[in-house]
């Protein structure tokens, strides 16, 4: 046990081990455990919204638009309303081929002091620790969600096919109004299966610093997410 004990404080030593090189992992861990609705309203996290804006789309749209040439501003910031309060959403110019050390690096300069980042220890990338770049993840739910709406589909024409042979059989109308009403009950509740996967709260993907922005398929209009853990007096990076 004690073996243990000291690998794993040599893995969280600040002076050159794992935690050192890769920084504070407590915000991705809550990136897993919780929603980003969750991450929004807790104590611990500051969330923040980016619309990413790819320059060579942006220059296509203008040209086709037939707008004049501008300087192009690397924080524009809007505002998307929602049923609980606005979330505000800035824009961030970038290039499909930028890493995602890169785009923290570019992020920080603009908001080191704004989101606390000053004072905090820096990886091996120079990029402040407590904080990471998300992606909402919707693939998986939408699929469950196509599932159970195909098998609506199929659960629908087996009982089609299950009232014409009823019907040429002579089957009695007591039967038939049986048959209808459990074809509505299955109906029902393939229904509320598809309503209930589309409503999944989709995951959060935590970006590695070392991959790139085409890597997470990230396409012109997309917003990703900064998660900033608050730092409070006497916290630690660790």
């Amino acid at each position: 046990m004690s073996e243990l004990l000291q690998a794993y404080d040599q893995l969280m030593d600040d002076d050159g081990g794992f935690s050192s090189r890769v920084g504070d992992a407590r915000v991705a861990l809550a990136c897993e455990m919780f929603t980003l609705d969750e991450l929004r309203i807790d104590r611990l996290h500051d969330v923040y919204s980016f619309r990413i804006v790819y320059e060579d789309r942006e220059e296509e749209e203008c040209e086709d638009s037939g707008g004049e040439d501008g300087e192009p501003s690397t924080m524009q910031s809007t505002t998307t309303t929602t049923e609980v309060n606005p979330i505000s959403i800035m824009e961030l110019e970038a290039h499909p081929d930028d890493s995602i050390s890169d785009l923290k690096r570019q992020i920080q300069v603009s908001f080191m002091e704004q989101w606390g980042l000053t004072g905090r220890r820096l990886d091996r990338d120079k990029i402040a620790t407590g904080w990471e770049l998300i992606k909402v993840i919707t693939t998986a739910p939408r699929r469950d969600a196509d599932r159970a709406s195909t098998g609506l589909r199929r659960d629908d024409s087996s009982r089609d096919d299950d009232d014409d042979d009823d019907e040429t059989k002579g089957g009695l109308e007591g039967d038939a109004a049986t048959t209808n009403n459990d074809r509505h009950t299955d109906a029902a509740t393939a229904t509320a299966a598809a309503a209930a996967a589309a409503s999944k709260e989709a995951s959060l993907g935590v970006m590695s610093y070392h991959l790139f922005l085409h890597s997470y398929d990230v396409r012109h209009g997309d917003v990703i997410h900064a998660v900033v853990r608050k730092y409070e007096e006497g916290d630690t990076d660790g």
